[in-house]
């Protein structure tokens, strides 16, 4: 009978009392060094129906200066990690092909930084990533959990997570040991939860047992939703696609609703008038959720110093909802919110 999932996260008092999880030993690790290696790393991984997967960049200390990262890509199976450096470029071209390859699923936590780093500088889109960051959330947790907190929460032992060598110079031609273990099982300890999850109610099951509807979350989007989004307009993904890249380079908010880590809803807001008077399109008019989006579209928006905002009603729909927030009914179909200043 399925496990189920525990309730309550660990505090960084009780994850400090409990015993080491163990994770690959060094011999276990292959640092990549040349093209054969990396070749081989390439057929192992592949074979797998899913594989740990991080990356590491030296940290930036100054205002304003920009990563060049990332400087090394982690992926594991069970048994082995390997670990490619982009100081190699010669081994880079297996790894990225992973990244880029539907399957095997790559599993990790906190992956948002790391796929944009790795757009930006190698000009990859990663395929087939599954965040346990979120995977986690959707069984209810009001924060999205990390592999220290998941590992303590899942198997109750700690992670040894370094703050020292977790700012270290991950750009060094020659690692050092303790480099290459604190990144190998950061890899490592995605996929052992990934594993464990198995043994656990899913959230539906879990939310219908006890009497609950999933909650739904509301989020900041990204371009990585953007096929999920494009399915949920209707819209050509490329022209979505194109229009979310334009609404953050003009730093316009999107928002977005999760339910169970499936976006289920979400709102946009267009720049018109330099950016000063802005459209909100709302792609979701399911009262209890559209309004969600809305208000968080507003609060984003008055912090942002937008003195207001004019929304168009496509549909009845679109009309009562604006009817029941308060917004004032101006000509052809357009309804307004006015910011206070602060």
């Amino acid at each position: 009978m399925p496990e189920r999932m525990p309730t309550t996260l660990p505090d960084k008092t009780a994850i400090a009392e409990l015993p080491l999880f163990e994770g690959l030993a060094r011999q276990a690790v292959t640092v990549v060094a040349t093209e054969a290696e990396a070749e081989a790393a390439y057929r192992a991984l592949a074979a797998q129906a899913e594989i740990g997967f991080d990356t590491e960049s030296k940290p930036t200390f100054s205002r304003g200066e920009a990563s060049t990262g990332p400087h090394l890509l982690q992926f594991c199976t069970r048994e082995h990690a390997w670990l490619f450096q982009s100081c190699r470029p010669e081994t880079l071209a297996p790894a990225l092909a992973l990244i880029e390859a539907e399957s095997p699923a790559k599993v990790g936590f906190g992956l948002r930084g790391d796929l944009a780093q790795l757009a930006r500088r190698f000009e990859v889109t990663a395929r087939g990533i599954v965040d346990l960051g979120q995977v986690l959330r959707a069984y209810g947790f009001s924060q999205e959990v990390g592999a220290k907190t998941a590992i303590a929460l899942l198997f109750g032992q700690r992670l040894a997570k370094s703050k020292q060598v977790g700012t270290s110079n991950w750009a060094a031609t020659q690692l050092a040991d303790r480099q290459v273990l604190y990144a190998a099982n950061d890899a490592y300890a995605a996929l052992c939860v990934k594993h464990r999850l198995a043994d656990f109610e899913p959230p539906k099951a879990q939310a219908a047992r006890k009497g609950q509807r999933p909650r739904s979350r509301v989020r900041d989007v990204h371009v990585d939703d953007v096929p999920v989004l494009a399915a949920l307009s209707g819209l050509p993904e490329a022209l979505l696609a194109a229009e979310v890249r334009a609404a953050q380079a003009a730093r316009t908010p999107w928002v977005v609703a999760v339910r169970e880590g499936a976006v289920v809803g979400f709102a946009r807001a267009h720049a018109q008038e330099a950016g000063t008077t802005l459209t909100l399109v709302p792609a979701n008019t399911q009262t209890a959720l559209a309004r969600q989006l809305v208000q968080a579209l507003f609060t984003r928006l008055a912090r942002q110093g937008c003195p207001e905002v004019q929304l168009g009603a496509t549909s009845s729909a679109h009309a009562a909802l604006y009817a029941r927030l308060g917004l004032e009914a101006l000509d052809n179909g357009r309804w307004r919110k006015v910011f206070t200043a602060a």
